[in-house]
């Protein structure tokens, strides 16, 4: 039996991070704001905690998986955070797509208690989730790194050291922006292809063995568009986050980012639009809303 672990943020994705842990032999506390989410996971042997800081007090490292960076400073810095439970020597792996700049300065904050810190986001949406498949990456100390990969192997696999705190955030929203910017692709050639007349299960088949293929295509295409299954694996909301930190952060560097700021620009249509809660898949409907047609395989 593996060392207890704390796991925070009980949701599309980390309901399936928890169970791998939990399959795998780790004693698991669970902790969400949202008390019937972590229910399944007791009932799969998890034990509940009360907060973030009782959660702390019963474990020596710390899985967080929140929306955002302001939400991960609030559980580890707030009243009931986990700093009022870690004791030194304790790890906090924020698997969170955080921003690079957050994470740097929540990681000396920590590092002045005495407590490690590294930034270990995912990628591979909630279908690596369940077949622990995730790419992790992650920024910190190499010893830390180490020491977690273990625990990290559970997840995902495919695990990488990118650098120092931060390095893993900043290589995750560019990522995420790459992904952004091949999944409009994605729409806009599928949307192109049905107002010319094709049909979109054969563009499909015939882009997945051309030089179009994408990661986009390979998970966004059938299973969502053409199924016209717009629930969430990873959402509109979610990846206009993180294409707000990409994009950010190309203005620190002083880096144009174009095809950035157009995936931006559209996503915050889409969520005008209501879409936010949708998979990031369904800005779709505004170019079929614009051309004047649906992507839907043809009859056979």
């Amino acid at each position: 039996m593996g060392e207890r672990i704390g796991f925070i943020g009980i949701g599309t994705m980390g309901t399936p991070m928890s169970k791998r842990l939990l399959a795998a032999g780790y004693p698991l506390v669970v902790y969400d704001v949202r008390p019937a989410a972590v229910v399944p996971l007791v009932e799969l042997g998890a034990e509940a905690a009360s907060s973030p800081a009782d959660l702390a007090e019963r474990c020596g490292k710390v899985i967080t998986m929140l929306p955002n960076s302001s939400v991960v400073e609030e559980v580890v810095l707030g009243e009931s955070g986990l700093v009022h439970g870690l004791k030194r020597g304790s790890v906090l792996i924020d698997m969170s797509s955080s921003a690079p700049d957050s994470t740097k300065r929540l990681a000396a904050t920590l590092a002045g208690l005495g407590i490690e810190m590294i930034d270990a986001p995912v990628s591979g949406g909630v279908y690596g989730a369940e077949a622990g498949t995730l790419a992790i990456m992650v920024g910190g100390k190499e010893d830390v790194y180490r020491e977690c990969l273990p625990i990290l192997q559970t997840i995902g696999s495919s695990v990488f050291h990118i650098g120092g705190h931060g390095a893993g955030d900043t290589l995750k929203c560019i990522n995420n922006m790459m992904f952004a910017v091949n999944m409009l692709g994605v729409c806009e050639g599928l949307v192109l292809g049905v107002k010319a007349g094709l049909d979109p299960a054969k563009i499909v088949e015939v882009v997945s063995r051309s030089s179009g293929r994408s990661f986009a295509l390979d998970t966004k295409a059938v299973r969502q568009i053409l199924a016209r299954n717009y629930q969430p694996g990873f959402t509109t909301d979610l990846l206009y986050k993180d294409l707000e930190i990409a994009t950010t952060l190309g203005r620190q560097s002083g880096v144009p980012m174009l095809a950035a700021n157009l995936a931006l620009q559209i996503l915050s249509v889409a969520r005008g639009r209501g879409m936010g809660a949708l998979d990031n898949s369904a800005v779709v409907k505004l170019l079929e809303e614009a051309a004047g047609v649906t992507v839907m395989p043809q009859e056979a």
